[in-house]
């Protein structure tokens, strides 16, 4: 092997280990209870999403899509410089992209739940600690009506009832039976 050999294998190696960085950090869904009906949770969250500055690309009732801009990775504009000049340059003048946050809101036997899903990482961290603050149940409160939830089905961690997910592994967990 000579050194332009090792070039290119260190080339390959960078270029797979930015594609695995990014196919790993595909969509995630998280979900909440809230204290608010369907309509009006997603209501307050279009108009929490439209005043951060996202575009309402849909929207009904009980769910909504937002979307927002999304600049080129530099990443992989880096990697691309380094192969040549026009690609890297062909990559940042030309990329366009977009960011997608879509909630959905069911009725369930917590109540109201507030599915938040997408592959805009920062909007769904930003929008489910609004939620959790300004629209989330009082999980003490939850927890006095019904003091006890089965441990979670997938790795056994304790839940409380205003749980949709397990905090611990983030598998949904099973309804909960109302006994009379």
């Amino acid at each position: 092997m000579d050194e332009y050999d090792i070039f290119l294998f260190f080339i390959l190696a960078l270029v797979i280990l930015v594609a695995y960085w990014l196919f790993r950090s595909g969509r995630v869904d998280t979900a909440i209870a809230v204290g608010d009906s369907p309509s009006e949770a997603v209501d307050a969250v279009v108009s929490y999403m439209v005043l951060r500055g996202f575009a309402i690309s849909h929207r009904d009732d009980t769910s909504a899509t937002f979307t927002r801009a999304k600049g080129p990775n530099t990443d992989i504009g880096c990697l691309l410089l380094l192969l040549g000049i026009v690609p890297g340059l062909l990559y940042f003048g030309l990329f366009k992209g977009t960011w997608t946050t879509t909630v959905l809101a069911t009725t369930g036997p917590a109540g109201t739940q507030l599915m938040i899903s997408g592959d805009d990482r920062e909007a769904q961290t930003s929008l489910h600690r609004w939620v959790r603050t300004e629209m989330g149940t009082d999980e003490a409160a939850v927890s006095l009506e019904k003091p006890e939830r089965e441990p979670c089905w997938k790795c056994g961690s304790q839940t409380t009832p205003a749980d949709v997910r397990c905090p611990s592994c983030g598998a949904w967990l099973r309804p909960q039976t109302h006994e009379g």
